[in-house]
């Protein structure tokens, strides 16, 4: 069971319980300590919220307009800094941005924030869950699941659309068509207005087709994603897989598109 802290300002509860009980109901195995749920009359404040922080793996805290300015939200980022340098753990705490904030705490500028506001709900579970287990969950592509695939049926041929859902730094795939074909056509690497340069390695194989690229840019907010065209009676995908070979192979050609 890994037990985290939720920090938060009263006027960002209703979203914090929510982020709560999805993390509840998706992740049983981790324990949220909520101050709703954890603190009853009578109970010393000071002494609960300690015990909460000195017992949890992970300090989340939920960085509002509102929350900066809040004085008991303050002092547990302050108990919270003193528990990650005694630790030695850089990851201890987790910043969760909800809106704009004037000023970021100091001590917080140089970690990566989780910005509310870049993800879909499913995304956002999953990048807090991430950053609390301290995994990356695509990186070099291991989880198939961070690409999403769309087939348009054309005139011109089967055309697909592989898109990144989180983060990487590599992905590599195969698919399995149901024809033979000759040809594809590399429609895309990227997003306008954003710029995406990328080196990557492809094989073909009657109706099989490989690739693997390789982006030190490929972000939530630096949307990528693979536009491909193949022949005229390609009808559709059969099978679509991780292909683990190929981010031993060099890789051969580089594209840039700028937006």
């Amino acid at each position: 069971m890994k037990k985290v802290f939720l920090s938060h300002a009263t006027e960002d509860k209703p979203l914090v319980e929510h982020i709560y009980s999805r993390l509840k109901e998706k992740y049983p195995h981790v324990k949220s300590w909520l101050d709703k749920y954890e603190i009853v009359g009578g109970d010393s404040l000071i002494d609960k919220i300690a015990e909460g922080i000195d017992s949890s793996e992970k300090f989340i805290i939920f960085l509002s307009d509102t929350s900066i300015k809040k004085p008991w939200v303050n002092k547990e980022l302050k108990k919270a800094i003193t528990q990650e340098i005694n630790r030695g753990s850089e990851n201890f705490i987790i910043p969760v941005l909800i809106n704009n904030i004037i000023k970021t705490p100091s001590f917080l500028e140089d970690k990566f924030y989780i910005d509310v506001s870049q993800y879909t709900e499913d995304e956002l579970i999953k990048a807090i869950y991430n950053a609390i287990e301290e995994k990356q969950p695509n990186f070099k592509g291991e989880t198939i699941e961070n690409l999403s695939v769309q087939q348009v049926p054309s005139l011109h041929g089967l055309e697909v659309q592989f898109r990144a859902t989180y983060w990487a730094e590599q992905i590599a795939f195969e698919i399995q068509l149901d024809k033979n074909f000759k040809k594809r056509v590399i429609k895309g690497f990227a997003q306008s207005p954003n710029t995406f340069s990328g080196s990557f390695v492809e094989e073909k194989e009657n109706a099989t087709y490989r690739i693997c690229v390789a982006s030190q840019k490929i972000t939530p907010d630096n949307p990528f994603f693979l536009f491909f065209q193949f022949d005229e009676g390609v009808g559709k995908i059969v099978n679509f897989k991780l292909w683990k070979e190929g981010f031993k192979k060099p890789m051969g050609f580089i594209t840039e598109v700028r937006g």
